[in-house]
């Protein structure tokens, strides 16, 4: 009987083995190089889609209910608004002072009168409009008290809404209006010069209230991906947060946007999103520079790791996201990409 005799395998040589060993380390020492990188942009990038859907829904809501809906940015520390948190927003129901128009004495009735001055004799808050006054008259004590800062005007016979900013005063009335009833003139975050083409007053008995925003019923708050942070600072995000309260983002009822009620003012809404441990600081004043057009400040900036704005649309509420501009010889702008955004189609 022949046996076979197995064939031996040979075994590695020791230059085989640290060869191996070599190729290894570099590859792992390339991952572990490349990774931190490539998670800092899975979660910059999750942090914007999340914001993003946050408020692509509340406006949908906003035009499926034909009410007032928004984001609100939950601020924990005011003197650094770095918001990981937020809740689903709504205005209550519409208050109407006077829904039949002038009636038969329409000195009487509650209306909104807009009166644009030449030359300017009105100044006020961020947004409030030079020259130009609004005052809703003809309110009863209790009725012009539900007029607030965060409040909304609806005017349907023009279709525009407007969120109260300031509140410049009530005044008691006089004659031959009735001395019983209150006027309240308010600064608005946007005023209807369009419709108002070349006239310097106008005047309209249709008009409604909605009051200020409150958490949705039913929806908890959302959070923002670990290590992320939406940057509200001032030379940050834009409008800058003022530095008092949270940071609403609001939809009308047409879908438009209502602006930031707390800051108002006119334009789109940028929303920095980036990871608050790389860089704890990242606005001009809080780095204790002059401005944004430093170096230093921008190297600090990149510092940050991966960085984004979320874009709302000034007058249309559409919502998307535009990557950091880094400025170079054509632009100091960082917001320049967020801005060819918003001015497309």
């Amino acid at each position: 009987m022949i046996r076979s005799a197995r064939q031996k395998r040979p075994g590695w040589t020791l230059v085989e083995i640290l060869v191996v060993i070599a190729i290894i380390t570099a590859l792992a020492a390339m991952i572990m190089a490349v990774a931190p990188s490539i998670l800092d942009k899975d979660r910059s990038v999750d942090a914007v889609t999340q914001l993003e859907g946050w408020l692509q829904n509340s406006r949908a809501r906003a035009l499926r209910d034909q009410l007032p809906r928004g984001v609100r940015l939950i601020v924990n520390d005011p003197s650094n608004p770095l918001c990981t948190e937020a809740q689903y927003i709504e205005s209550p129901p519409i208050f109407v002072p006077n829904p039949d128009g002038p009636g038969q004495y329409p000195l009487f009735q509650g209306r909104v009168e807009f009166r644009y001055m030449e030359p300017p004799q009105v100044t006020g808050p961020l947004g409030s409009g030079i020259g130009r006054v609004c005052t809703i008259q003809n309110l009863t004590p209790e009725q012009a008290l539900q007029v607030r800062i965060g409040s909304t005007l609806f005017l349907p016979t023009m279709g525009t809404y407007h969120g109260i900013i300031g509140i410049v005063g009530p005044f008691d009335q006089t004659q031959p209006l009735d001395p019983a009833k209150k006027s309240v003139r308010v600064n608005l975050d946007q005023y209807p010069d369009a419709q108002m083409g070349a006239g310097t007053t106008l005047t309209t008995y249709h008009f409604g209230l909605y009051g200020t925003p409150r958490p949705l019923l039913g929806e908890p708050p959302v959070q923002l991906p670990a290590d992320t942070c939406v940057d509200l600072n001032a030379g940050v995000s834009l409008p800058f947060y003022p530095g008092t309260g949270d940071y609403d983002i609001l939809f009308a009822p047409s879908g438009q946007t209502l602006r930031t009620i707390a800051t108002g003012g006119a334009g789109h809404i940028f929303l920095w999103v980036r990871d608050p441990k790389k860089v704890p600081y990242m606005s001009p004043a809080q780095i204790g520079l002059p401005d944004v057009n430093n170096a230093l400040y921008m190297n600090t900036l990149k510092a940050g790791g991966e960085q984004m704005l979320v874009v709302v649309k000034g007058k249309s509420g559409a919502v998307g996201a535009a990557p950091i501009f880094w400025p170079d010889s054509s632009s100091n702008d960082v917001y320049f990409f967020a801005r060819k955004a918003v001015a497309g189609p």
